[in-house]
């Protein structure tokens, strides 16, 4: 700052000396337009346009376009008579304003208002010509600046930077005065709350503006009324231009996060009444349970508008009737998403699953391999998969086929392949399983059955170790309306988790009644009886759970570990009932009121 006062000293004290001192200038202006310039007016100018240009300007008699000292800065001459480059940052310690710097005839000062007025942004101009961006030494830089008088249109914009607001101290501070108001720290405190909450760099936090940029404003408000009408010389431009600069930024800002609101708040319109009732189950069955999947409307506000609802949400929400359950289109759409999710996921497993052995493996390591790896419930192998390696060749092709079985009086499509060794005894299971549920008072539903001959990869190494592949389908598993799959592994290979209360019991209900592989399937036919008894509360029941703490205990106490989500639930307490559980009355309401079926 003292380079600055010796230059006017050495320069303007030379050329105008003040009257009143009582002393004779050495050189006298002879332009009567700038004969009452101050000292300030002086330096303002100096900044500008150069010393040596400020000497030619005082003592010229009419001219009033004096060329700067160089090109770049400016100057009138044709080329650079338009908007131009500033080299560095230094070069622009005048009215700066929003990227550009304004210049006017040197017998006016610069007001607030005219300052505010002239404050229309530019945009860059491709290189045509010295002093448009030509990348000379002058002309290379990263702000723009019009020659004196020239007008400033009112159609170009600029780009605004970031920086503007976090580095709001260094760009609002006066190179002349250290001192901020009680006005300025007003906006100091406003910007570096805005700073310190993120919001400016987290989309997430979009919201957080609506409060904080409003601040910022009448921070901005409240200074410029402090200023009142002042007269601005050049010590006092910067941080004016700073402040514009922040205004106009924030100004932009709250605009497009008041406009994203204003469509943040008709989309939310538009998701809440389709959210609503994705949390309400009909039929009573909202006494039991609630929604657990998606049921946060401010993370999934998307999810539930109407022009963007898809899959499951659509299938449950957009299809219901009066009294709030599913109709007819809803539950085949459910149907749908089902077969799409599961069928075609274990046909296709089951079509490509293979069973390899190294061709240096004997049938007697195989053997061996199969008896060593044992389930500690059952006694029996955990690979029934390898029987297919050891027993007699059934002399089939191997190739799936689909045929009608009758079972138990009931016809069941079967689709399995002739080559497995297996098929007999599996096919056994499934008819043990209507026979069992018929003899319980139940009539289950005619299914479509696949009994694919591996459900999962295994391959057996030339050290003899055995591994499974990435892929395998499901153990057993129901798809509505109609289809049941039954994996190979199913086989006298029950799963043995135990419960996790440390009571030693058996986390699922199939294990406990009847670990052969049966008790399996007629879980999966409890799903089956379910829908065919209500398909709406079925489909409804989709991503639920209990209500409260206490329902789950009396699931978990009383049916089982796995039967702690009404789906499951139900399906177990089927499983009981066939095999001739009894149940309290607090389990059964919950199983009528979650539309499980009722024996014949």
């Amino acid at each position: 700052m003292g380079g600055h006062t010796s230059r006017v000293s050495r320069q303007t004290k030379k050329i105008f000396r003040k009257q009143h001192h009582g002393s004779t200038p050495t050189h006298v202006s002879t332009n009567p337009q700038f004969n009452s310039l101050s000292a300030d007016h002086i330096l303002h100018l100096q900044q500008t346009i150069g010393n040596s240009a400020v000497q030619r300007l005082l003592q010229s008699n009419t001219d009033t376009d004096i060329m700067r000292d160089s090109h770049g800065k400016g100057c009138r001459c044709n080329t650079c008579g338009s908007v131009q480059p500033v080299e560095t940052q230094s070069s622009q310690q005048t009215a700066d304003s929003g990227g550009y710097n304004i210049q006017r005839a040197a017998d006016n000062t610069i007001s607030l208002d005219e300052f505010q007025g002239a404050q229309q942004e530019v945009q860059s101009k491709a290189p045509e010509g010295h002093g448009k961006g030509c990348g000379c030494s002058s002309c290379s830089g990263g702000r723009v600046q019009r020659s004196p008088l020239q007008s400033i249109s009112k159609t170009n914009k600029p780009q605004i930077q970031r920086d503007i607001v976090t580095e709001w101290r260094t760009r609002s501070k006066s190179f002349w005065t250290k001192g901020r108001s009680t006005e300025l720290q007003a906006i100091d405190t406003a910007v570096q709350g805005y700073l310190d909450s993120n919001a400016h760099t987290s989309g997430g936090l979009w919201r957080m503006k609506l409060d904080l940029l409003p601040v910022i404003l009448d921070a901005i408000s409240i200074w410029k009324a402090s200023k009142g009408t002042k007269t601005l010389n050049g010590n006092k431009v910067k941080r004016l231009a700073a402040v514009q600069e922040l205004e106009v930024l924030i100004k932009s800002d709250l605009a497009a996060v008041r406009e994203r609101k204003r469509l943040d708040d008709e989309k939310r319109a538009r998701s809440q009444p389709i959210f609503d009732k994705w949390m309400t189950l009909s039929g009573g069955m909202d006494e039991y349970a609630k929604r657990n999947s998606f049921n946060n409307f401010e993370q999934n506000v998307d999810r539930f508008d109407p022009t963007q609802i898809a899959g499951r949400m659509k299938a449950i929400n957009m299809n219901r009737n009066e009294d709030g359950s599913l109709n007819e289109e809803g539950i085949s759409e459910n149907d749908r998403l089902d077969t799409e999710s599961l069928k075609d996921k274990n046909l296709g497993i089951g079509a490509v699953a293979t069973l390899v052995a190294d061709p240096s493996i004997t049938k007697e390591q195989i053997k061996k391999l199969r008896d060593d790896n044992i389930n500690p419930v059952t006694g029996e192998t955990i690979y029934p998969e390898l029987n297919n390696l050891l027993g007699d060749d059934t002399g089939e092709k191997d190739e799936e086929v689909t045929e009608t079985k009758d079972l138990g009086g009931i016809s069941f499509k079967v689709t399995y392949n002739k080559s497995d060794v297996n098929f007999g005894a599996r096919l056994e299971m499934l008819k043990a399983a209507v026979v069992k549920i018929k003899s319980a008072g139940f009539t289950p539903p005619a299914l479509d059955v696949y009994l694919p001959k591996m459900g999962r990869s295994l391959s057996i190494s030339g050290e003899c170790t055995i591994s499974e592949g990435a892929s395998k389908t499901e153990r057993a598993v129901y798809v509505a309306p109609n289809f049941m799959h039954i994996s190979s592994e199913n086989m006298n290979n029950p799963l043995d988790t135990k419960k996790s209360d440390g009571s030693g019991e058996y986390k699922f209900s199939s294990t406990t009644f009847d670990p052969s592989g049966i008790g399996t399937i007629v879980h999966e036919f409890g799903h089956a009886m379910h829908r065919a008894n209500n398909g709406g509360k079925f489909h409804e029941l989709w991503g639920s759970g209990f209500k409260n703490a206490e329902m789950v205990d009396i699931a978990k106490s009383q049916v089982s570990e796995y039967g702690t989500v009404p789906r499951e639930f139900v399906a177990e307490v089927f499983l009981g009932m066939v095999y001739g559980r009894t149940y309290s009355e607090d389990v059964m309401k919950m199983y009528r009121a979650f539309g499980g079926a009722p024996k014949s």
